[in-house]
């Protein structure tokens, strides 16, 4: 019998795949062809799931379900939409029907869950956490020679707050151990149904990560050890044949390095094969041949993670098509983490997963990079240094740096946000990061200081635009946007070289938008590309500003209070006698708005749903 508390992670986690598939379905049947890796993604998670708890009916419909929709990852027309969504309704029910069974098991054996554990949703606890973060952020400073007993009293409440914040914290924290279960589950299925032998160890499962990090870890580890079993471990025949013990071994270990978790899953399969790898890579047309044999070990290793690579000729119910090491990066990334493949061969494979131990609580390093404040992560800032003309060196039109006999490219923070970079600013201050095994020097105008946060997420409609995880507001109440690392790292190295603009040369941006975070990301992009930019926090505000010290291109949101992005284009336009272009970066999407945008007199329409910083710079360059 399947345990209860599985079986209600399942059915949670079933409803939301479930739920993302038909979205992308959806999506798909309107033309959007973006979403069809992430409809198998989530197909081939579901399946797993649903293998480890039992639950053979989704597993088997999941599997057809990927089967129908395999000929749409090649381009080919897909004429079974309608079969596609009734196999979601039937995945839907079957969960379904589970719960209400364990629901009437619950009614039979009421001790099931002891009565002092309460349940509470992880949004209640982010919520919570992020009002004590306000609270402490926005609390007066008294002077405590002047008032010295509100002072004091004042302190005794900083105490309690941070009290708080801690239980709070502490009560988010869960063991690794807690995806054992799950874990071995998979093992015992899947090595039954091969008939392998396979042993399971978990190290350091006492090691506590918030909740967050728990729900990011649990797909990536299950997809690793599926992987394991799917193409790594040999039959009990072949290992005893190659001088290994007829049982393998899966060994998962965990530490706690500061305020990041290091997690190592190693087998002693027979490895992966680079032959295979390297077909796998030149069919999907991602590098030559001779692009190939340039790599070295690593950089070949790595390309396991990329999509639709594969190692395996064969494809079953466990194996999949290729998603499942891409899903492991994918979702450690997004929890600002990093997924590698160390070693390999045929003594076996080990990789690492590396993340922060709280989501969202992190210290940064608050810098000032083109007018803008960004937070970087403090654990993968190796140095903070100031470097002279004599320091930076142009190799091959590069500029780079040498530190502990190594070379390190130099690129400019504001510059790289924008993919772009520059050739050479000695005499600032310079942040030496690394991550992913790569390192970068940034240089910054100024770095602020450091300070813990509470990350923010970006929502709607500039959620997970890359290279922001989020933003946060620091103790003094500034907005500053952070950046994941390994993201920032690989578009710093991959940035073209291009000149700055002159400051003579730089044309004036007027920004209007009543959300502060977007204010500072398009202020932070339209810096990065060399323009001269202001904000205002609403219509009104823009069109005093306007008249008070001028601009030569407004970029403004439709929906503000007092004068609404509309109301403010005709106001431009009239007062400019339309010579001020007006771009308008709206979340309005209907062909109404549209036209009602145009009419007013703007001059560019750009949706935030499928915003890009290089959509939002070609209509400005095309407007200059």
């Amino acid at each position: 019998m399947t345990d209860p508390r599985l079986l209600a992670l399942f059915q949670d986690e079933a409803h939301d795949h479930l739920d993302t598939m038909e979205r992308c379905l959806l999506q798909f049947e309107k033309g959007d062809r973006s979403v069809i890796e992430e409809c198998l993604r989530r197909a081939h998670t579901l399946k797993g799931a649903a293998r480890v708890v039992g639950h053979s009916a989704v597993e088997n419909i999941c599997h057809a379900f990927e089967e129908m929709m395999a000929p749409a990852r090649k381009g080919e027309a897909v004429t079974c939409l309608r079969e596609l969504l009734e196999r979601i309704d039937e995945m839907r029910r079957c969960c379904d029907r589970e719960k209400k069974s364990e629901h009437a098991g619950d009614t039979a054996n009421p001790g099931l869950e002891p009565a002092e554990v309460l349940r509470v949703e992880s949004e209640r606890f982010d919520r919570m956490m992020r009002l004590v973060s306000s609270l402490r952020i926005g609390r007066e400073k008294p002077d405590r020679a002047a008032y010295p007993e509100r002072a004091r009293r004042l302190a005794e409440e900083d105490i309690l707050l941070e009290q708080l914040d801690r239980e709070l914290r502490s009560a988010r924290l869960l063991p690794l151990a807690t995806l054992a279960l799950s874990l071995e589950r998979t093992i015992r299925e899947i090595a039954s149904e091969r008939g392998l032998h396979v042993a399971f160890t978990l190290e350091g499962g006492d090691v506590a990560l918030d909740r967050a990090a728990i729900d990011a870890l649990r797909e990536p580890l299950l997809h690793l050890v599926r992987n394991a079993l799917a193409h790594g471990i040999e039959s009990p025949e072949e290992r005893l044949l190659q001088g290994k013990k007829d049982e393998a071994l899966i060994r998962i270990s965990a530490e706690r390095m500061g305020n990041r978790c290091r997690i190592m899953i190693e087998d002693d399969g027979r490895g992966v094969d680079v032959s295979l790898l390297k077909i796998s890579v030149r069919d999907a047309g991602l590098l030559t041949e001779r692009e190939l044999e340039s790599l070295a070990q690593d950089q070949l290793l790595d390309l396991v993670f990329r999509p639709s690579i594969s190692t395996t000729v064969a494809i079953d119910s466990i194996s999949g098509r290729g998603v499942g090491l891409e899903i492991v990066r994918s979702r450690l990334r997004a929890a600002r983490g990093e997924a590698r493949l160390l070693s390999t061969g045929p003594s076996g494979t080990i990789f690492l997963l590396e993340l922060p131990v709280h989501l969202q609580i992190l210290h940064v390093l608050v810098v000032r990079a083109s007018g803008g404040l960004f937070g970087i992560p403090s654990g993968d800032v190796k140095e903070v240094c100031r470097m002279t003309e004599r320091d930076v060196r142009i190799v091959d039109g590069v500029a780079v740096v040498v530190r502990s006999e190594q070379t390190i490219r130099v690129v400019d923070l504001g510059q790289a946000l924008d993919d772009r970079a520059v050739l050479n600013y000695p005499g600032r201050d310079y942040l030496l990061l690394g991550a992913s095994g790569r390192s970068v020097a940034l240089r910054v105008d100024e770095v602020v200081g450091e300070s813990e946060v509470l990350l923010r997420d970006l929502g709607f409609p500039i959620a997970g635009l890359s290279p922001y995880s989020g933003a946060a507001l620091t103790e003094e109440g500034s907005i500053v946007l952070v950046v994941h690392p390994v993201e920032l790292v690989e578009r710093a190295l991959r940035a073209r070289t291009v000149p700055r603009p002159q400051s003579a040369l730089r044309k004036k941006i007027l920004v209007a938008d009543d959300s502060a975070t977007t204010r500072t990301l398009l202020r932070g992009v339209l810096v990065a590309a060399g323009y001269d930019v202001a904000t205002a926090g609403d219509g009104m505000e823009a069109s005093r500003m306007l008249r008070s010290s001028g601009a030569e291109i407004v970029v403004s949101d439709i929906e503000m209070p007092l004068m609404d992005g509309y109301e403010l284009t005709r106001a431009v336009k009239s007062a400019s006698r339309g010579r001020i272009p007006v771009v308008l970066v709206t979340a309005r999407e209907s062909e109404d708005d549209r036209r009602k945008g145009l009419d007013a007199g703007a001059d560019a329409y750009i949706v935030k749903s499928s915003f890009e910083s290089e959509g939002l710079l070609a209509a400005v360059r095309r407007l200059s």
